[in-house]
């Protein structure tokens, strides 16, 4: 117990769960922000490419997670294209807290958006009808009708992708810690 509590009062690691923690939310506000779009589109709209972009956004479920920081190196990492690129825009990814977030929301996205899709499938398409029909907006409607009655999904979703964010530990470790 007193190493424990000894631990839990190092500056160090305090320091890092406020990071895990900040990155975390960071992560899940940027998922519910392109997120939820996504989720209702695909959740209402069919598309050409829809089960691509279906498998797209399921394809982080399946790859081991210090492949996906691997990957991010090969592809933003300092010595790539991309990485050159974004260096000569001042964006840094490898090392950095905009690393570390771009994991995070890589790993966590697929479960907000899957949950949130489910929570906007669950809502009979004929409310979003009546509420179009008295003069709301596709907007209106969405904001009046559908995310009201698919609130406590997206909410299940935040927390999956915030638990998920917090968890990842093999993808930020290549992230952050790539000299």
């Amino acid at each position: 117990p007193d190493v424990l509590v000894k631990t839990i009062g190092d500056p160090d690691v305090l320091r890092a769960i406020g990071l895990s923690m900040r990155t975390a939310g960071l992560a899940t506000l940027i998922a519910f922000a392109f997120g939820t779009p996504l989720a209702y589109l695909l959740a209402h709209r069919d598309f050409p490419g829809k089960h691509l972009v279906e498998s797209l956004v399921d394809l982080p479920l399946v790859i081991p997670h210090p492949v996906i920081g691997i990957a991010i190196l090969a592809v933003a990492g300092r010595a790539s294209p991309v990485g050159r690129f974004l260096q000569a825009l001042g964006v840094q990814v490898m090392g950095t807290v905009t690393g570390i977030v771009a994991v995070l929301l890589f790993v966590g996205l697929p479960l907000y958006v899957n949950s949130a899709k489910n929570g906007f499938e669950a809502v009979p398409r004929r409310l979003e009808y009546v509420a179009r029909n008295l003069g709301a907006g596709p907007f209106g409607a969405f904001r009046r009708v559908t995310f009201p009655l698919a609130w406590r999904s997206v909410l299940v979703g935040m927390v999956l992708c915030f638990a998920r964010a917090v968890s990842e530990f093999g993808a930020v470790v290549v992230v952050a810690y790539t000299p």
